[in-house]
C-alpha cells in the first residue's frame, strides 16, 4: 500500500523577524496550545487532533502569533520545524484524511471541512488567493475532484538511505514518525524531510521545492496543526513538536516524549470475524454475472434468501442481516461505477453504522445498466434472454445519487 504526502500552498503574503523559539516535548497542562474542534491533549501528554467520530476536525495551534516578516512587504524570515507524529486507524489498510503542519492567519477556521478539505478549508474558498494559508499534509487519501493522480500524490511518504536507496513508510502504521520543514529565505527553498522517530535525520529529503513565500503569508501568522476525519475513524496524535525563525528546530528529548496508546485490536475485529465471513458467504455471486442474475431474479420473485449458503443452516445468523448483504452485494455489482457505494461506506453498512436504504427491484433495473460491465443494460440481446428467466422484467428507475458517496 502506498500513503502519500502533499504540499500545499494556498496563496498570497508572507514571513520574517526575529529568532522565536518554540519546543514541546509533550503537551502536558498548562500549554500555550491552542484546541478546537476533536483535538484534546491526553493524560499523558499526547496531543490527539482527532477521536474516534467521523467527519470531524480537530486544529491545534501556539496561542501567539509569529512574526514571519519585518514589515508587510518585506521578505520572508527562514524557518524551521520538527514534530514526531503518528495516525491510528481502525482499519489496517484505510485510514482519514491526514495531519498538516500550518501556518495560518487565524488558529480559528470555523468554516473548514473534514474529509478531504482536512480542516482546512471547505469547496468555496479551496484555492482561493485570499487564503494566506502554507500548510504541509500528510495525506492518506487520493481525492479526485482537487486532480490526485493516485495515492502518491506529489511524493511517496518516505525517506532516503545513507546509501541512496528509498524506503517506503506507512503513514497509517500506528507508529511514531519524525518530519522535518526547512524554509531557506535566500533560496526560497522548502526542503521536507521525514524518517522513523528514532533515526537520524536523512541527508537527502524527500521534497524539495523552490517558492518564494511572500506571496503567500502575512506579516503575522500562526503556526499549528490541522487534522480531520472522513467516514473511517482514524486517531492523529502529535508527540513532541518545535519551531524556530532563523535557525534550526530544536531537537527533541525522546525520553521526554508521551508514548502511543496501545492499538485495541477489537477496533477491527467486528469487520474481520463478522463483516468478511458475511462477504465469503454471501458475495461470491458479484464475481460472476450470471450468479448475479440469479441472486437478482430470486429478489423479483420475493426469494432473494434462496441465495444464501446452504451450508449456514437454519440457526446461527440474522436473517435480515443475510438480506442486507445479499443486497449489498448487488449494489455493488453495479455496472455504472459511479451507482456503487464507496468501500468505507460498504464498510458503515457492515458494521451496522449507517442503514443500508431501503431498496427494491426497480432500484436496480435496466435504466442503470446493471450487466456487469455491459452496455445495452437489459435491452436487446440480453434484455430478451433475462427476460425469459425472470419472466419479462423490465425496470425504469435509478439509485439516487444521494446514496452514491462518491463512488470508488
Amino acid at each position: 500500500m502506498f500513503i502519500k504526502l502533499i504540499l500545499f500552498f494556498l496563496l498570497s503574503q508572507t514571513l520574517r523577524s526575529s529568532s522565536q523559539i518554540l519546543t514541546y516535548n509533550g503537551f502536558n497542562p498548562p500549554t500555550d496550545i491552542s484546541l478546537q474542534g476533536l483535538a484534546t491533549v491526553t493524560p499523558n501528554g499526547l496531543l490527539k487532533l482527532t477521536n474516534t467520530t467521523v467527519q470531524k476536525t480537530g486544529h491545534a495551534f501556539y496561542t501567539k502569533p509569529v512574526r514571519f516578516k519585518d514589515s508587510p512587504n518585506a521578505t520572508v524570515s527562514s524557518f524551521s520545524t520538527t514534530f514526531v507524529f503518528a495516525i491510528y486507524s481502525q482499519i489496517p489498510t484505510l485510514s482519514g484524511h491526514g495531519i498538516a503542519f500550518v501556518i495560518s492567519p487565524s488558529p480559528a477556521l470555523p468554516y473548514a471541512l473534514p474529509s478531504q478539505y482536512i480542516g482546512l478549508f471547505n469547496n468555496s474558498n479551496n484555492g482561493n488567493d485570499t487564503n494566506h494559508v502554507f500548510a504541509v499534509e500528510f495525506d492518506t487519501i487520493q481525492s479526485n475532484e482537487f486532480g490526485d493522480p493516485n495515492d502518491n500524490h506529489y511524493s511517496t511518504a518516505g525517506y532516503w538511505k545513507e546509501n541512496n536507496k528509498f524506503q517506503n513508510l506507512n503513514l497509517i502504521s500506528r507508529k511514531l514518525m519524525q518530519v522535518w520543514i526547512n524554509y531557506d529565505e535566500l533560496s526560497n527553498k522548502i526542503d521536507v524531510t521525514m524518517s522513523p522517530y528514532g533515526s537520524d535525520k536523512p541527508s537527502k529529503p524527500l521534497i524539495t521545492y523552490v517558492t518564494d513565500l511572500s506571496s503567500v503569508l502575512l506579516q503575522d501568522m500562526y503556526v499549528g496543526f490541522a487534522s480531520a476525519t472522513g467516514s473511517v475513524i482514524s486517531e492523529h496524535y502529535v508527540a513532541g513538536w518545535s519551531f524556530r525563525l532563523n535557525g534550526e528546530a530544536p531537537s527533541l528529548t525522546s525520553s521526554n516524549l508521551p508514548k502511543l496508546p496501545r492499538f485495541e485490536q477489537k477496533r477491527i475485529s467486528d469487520f474481520y470475524k463478522i463483516g468478511m465471513p458475511l462477504i465469503s458467504l454471501f458475495l461470491f455471486f458479484s464475481v460472476i454475472s450470471l450468479a448475479f442474475y440469479w441472486v437478482f431474479g430470486l429478489w423479483l420473485r420475493g426469494n432473494i434468501m434462496e441465495a444464501k449458503d446452504p451450508n449456514l443452516g437454519c440457526d446461527g445468523y440474522d436473517l435480515e442481516e443475510v438480506e442486507m448483504v445479499l443486497k449489498l452485494g448487488l449494489l455493488c455489482s453495479h455496472s455504472d461505477p459511479r451507482a456503487r457505494p464507496s468501500m468505507r461506506l460498504v464498510l458503515q453498512y457492515l458494521r451496522g453504522d449507517m442503514s443500508l436504504p431501503e431498496l427494491t427491484p426497480l432500484d436496480l433495473s435496466a435504466g442503470n445498466e446493471m450487466n456487469l460491465g455491459g452496455r445495452e443494460g437489459f435491452s436487446g440481446i440480453a434484455m430478451s434472454y433475462y427476460s425469459s428467466v425472470f419472466n419479462g422484467f423490465t425496470g425504469v428507475s435509478s439509485i439516487a445519487d444521494s446514496l452514491l458517496s462518491g463512488g470508488r
